[in-house]
């Protein structure tokens, strides 16, 4: 199972490193700026891959973790960043 965990793992490592290769460059004002048309937002897309995929899907589904929910995983508000919200803190996720 160790093989497999590591591959999983360099699979997740590589695919955050390429979606925030892509967004390296914006500005802040860039990152809120909604892109379709139900609001979503580069910051709101990196928002869920953290916490919705990652935290939720990954750590508590798959492996049985306990994780804080104190935003409902699931829910359209990982979706939705506050325009107020520094880029630093949805990164650091």
């Amino acid at each position: 199972m160790e093989g497999e965990k590591e591959e999983l793992l360099n699979s997740l490592t590589a695919g955050r490193e390429h979606v925030l290769g892509i967004l390296d460059e914006l500005s802040s004002e860039a990152l809120h700026r909604a892109v379709l048309p139900s609001s979503w937002t580069c910051l709101g897309l990196v928002n869920h891959l953290a916490f919705d995929v990652e935290r939720f899907w990954f750590r508590q589904v798959l492996v049985g973790e306990a994780i804080d929910d104190d935003r409902g995983a699931g829910s359209e508000s990982a979706w939705l960043v506050p325009s107020d919200t520094k880029p630093e803190v949805v990164f650091g996720l």
